[in-house]
């Protein structure tokens, strides 16, 4: 039984108790004794369950105890938590430095690309003036242009 179910079940009861009359408030009995099981279920249902048992020191041990010898499992977890993290850490050292690696290669080619733009943008608006080309309105020509972009101004 959901939800909707139990509603429509108490809007029938509802609507019969409210009219009154002594048949049809024993119908409206006889409707809640026919579903009585299925409503006090649907109810248990909704309730929270029973609380998890907490978790004490002795969980943690083995079931023998600790003895001289024996590191106990805190120890022993550790230990491999810690060489997990050493060869992850290394893993992580090595695509760190692959990462740096592929950066400097972008930025040359980011750096060349805006290089060969810029010359091309050059060229593009030069002019011309008794058989020289020039840029800009001061005088400067092309290839000193050129020359002065590639060493990086």
């Amino acid at each position: 039984m959901d939800r909707w179910t139990l509603e429509q079940l108490d809007n029938q009861i509802g609507e019969l108790t409210r009219h009154g009359s002594p048949s049809c408030i024993r119908q409206a009995n006889l409707i809640m004794c026919e579903n009585f099981n299925p409503i006090v279920r649907f109810a248990l249902d909704l309730t929270d369950p029973p609380p998890k048992p907490k978790r004490t020191i002795a969980d943690n041990f083995p079931a023998g105890g600790l003895t001289d010898t024996e590191p106990c499992m805190f120890c022993k977890d550790n230990e491999q938590l810690n060489e997990q993290l050493e060869g992850l850490q290394a893993k992580l050292d090595e695509q760190a430095a692959e990462i740096e690696e592929l950066e400097k290669c972008l930025k040359i080619k980011y750096k060349k690309g805006y290089e060969a733009g810029y010359i091309e943008g050059l060229r593009a608006y030069a002019w011309w003036k008794d058989g020289v080309q020039y840029v800009g309105t001061c005088g400067s020509t092309l290839k000193e242009a050129i020359e002065q972009e590639q060493k990086g101004k």
